[in-house]
């Protein structure tokens, strides 16, 4: 019986741009004898055909035992590496059954990657600013690629400094009295701190960085390790004060609606606010100045406030009430209505001698001539010296009444002196 033929062909999968290191392949094999087993292992590439047996005995590290199925295949993962830096193939070789035997001997060559060389950690950082209003500026620090810089002598890890400079200055300027950190660097030369600055060191026209060198120097341009710009908020780390409200002097009723004029007899309350609490002010009303017992204090709310009974015979008409504190002053004119209803009070038109102007003249109606004619002329015609003071006074009483109707039209309005 003639014997059979065997032709084994081995492949892996990826081949190429392996790592040296380390890196893990599909083995895929064909052709074998099923009924013979294998060792799988990788060597240092050689020219077959060669005693794969003996060179097997110096590869055994990783090396795969396995035995084809029955139609001559197999496949298996398999870790690879380059070895002593150069050429590397994965073998296949008959087990020590059958030492001798070179039909199952098969190879597979592998190609690494070049071996990337080592870039130095280049240090970098960002810079984010948190802005306290009037009190400082947080800049939060998150950087990597600290992993060349050593602790030094008495540190239990290595730091780096930060701090704050104006961009672009002399590096040679910066002092030890400047706000700085000492920030600590992990093992995997990330750093993560806080660098707080005053808000007091800080000018709005003024551009900044952070700048980050070795710790227990000072700063130059040849030992620093990176430097990061900053945006700094500065409205909001600098707010504008709010402009005080202007106080306004008010009155109102006892149900708390607020008037623009009040009635002999009734209740009034002047209010003045916003005005800092505490505060006492001297009230007065005129025409005729009428000063309160009693001063208006500022409450907790800033409010200060004056209640006053109108009196009864109190002059109708417009009139202005004052608060005064030191140099500030805020008035407002109001109007006092008489309590019957008219703006002048009560009258009944008499004169002070009871007798009534009923428009008559005296005398017998004849006119003496001014030229010195006689007697028999026209006289001269027109009212007489009563009725003119009656027309005259009729002709007053419609314009003060006029006059008072703009006056209840007015609106109540506030002065500060």
């Amino acid at each position: 019986m003639e014997e059979p033929t065997w032709d084994p062909q081995l492949t892996v999968s990826p081949a190429t741009e392996l790592n040296a290191e380390g890196d893990t392949v599909t083995v895929t094999a064909a052709g074998y004898n099923p009924a013979q087993g294998l060792y799988v292992f990788l060597c240092e590439d050689v020219e077959l055909p060669a005693d794969l047996w003996q060179l097997a005995l110096g590869c055994r590290d990783g090396a795969a035992l396995v035995t084809p199925t029955e139609d001559g295949t197999f496949e298996l993962e398999f870790t690879v590496q380059q070895l002593n830096d150069g050429p590397t193939s994965v073998y296949t070789a008959a087990n020590h059954t059958a030492q001798a035997d070179r039909t199952q001997d098969a190879k597979a060559p592998l190609a690494f990657a070049e071996p990337v060389e080592p870039q130095p950690a280049v240090p970098t950082f960002t810079a984010e600013v948190t802005e306290i209003p009037d009190e400082r500026i947080d800049i939060a620090i998150e950087g990597s690629g600290y992993d060349d810089v050593q602790a030094l002598p008495g540190q239990a890890e290595p730091h780096a400094y930060f701090t704050l400079i104006e961009k672009g200055a002399d590096l040679s300027d910066v002092t030890e009295t400047q706000s700085a950190i000492s920030a600590t660097i992990d093992a995997e030369g990330n750093v993560s701190d806080v660098l707080p600055i005053p808000a007091t060191e800080l000018d709005a026209a003024t551009e900044y960085e952070v700048i980050s060198w070795p710790s227990r120097s000072f700063p130059s341009e040849e030992n620093l390790y990176t430097r990061a710009d900053i945006t700094i908020d500065w409205a909001v780390l600098f707010p504008e004060a709010p402009q005080p409200e202007e106080p306004v002097l008010t009155l109102t009723g006892p149900a708390g609606e607020e008037l623009t004029s009040v009635t002999q007899g009734d209740d009034v309350t002047f209010s003045l606010s916003p005005v800092e609490a505490g505060t006492e002010f001297e009230v007065t009303i005129e025409s005729d100045p009428i000063t309160l017992p009693d001063r208006a204090v500022a409450d907790a709310e800033g409010i200060a406030s004056a209640t006053w009974t109108v009196a009864d015979d109190f002059e109708p008409g417009e009139h202005t009430v004052t608060f005064a504190s030191g140099s500030a002053s805020y008035s407002a004119v109001f109007e006092v209505l008489a309590a019957n209803g008219g703006p002048g009070g009560p009258g009944d038109g008499d004169d002070d001698s009871g007798n009534s102007n009923d428009g008559a003249g005296g005398g017998n109606g004849t006119a003496p001539d001014t030229n010195g004619s006689a007697s028999g002329q026209l006289a001269v015609t027109g009212a007489d010296g009563a009725g003119i003071a009656f027309s005259a006074a009729a002709l007053l009483m419609l314009v003060g009444a006029g006059a008072l109707v703009l006056t209840r039209r007015r609106a109540l309005t506030t002065t500060q002196v």
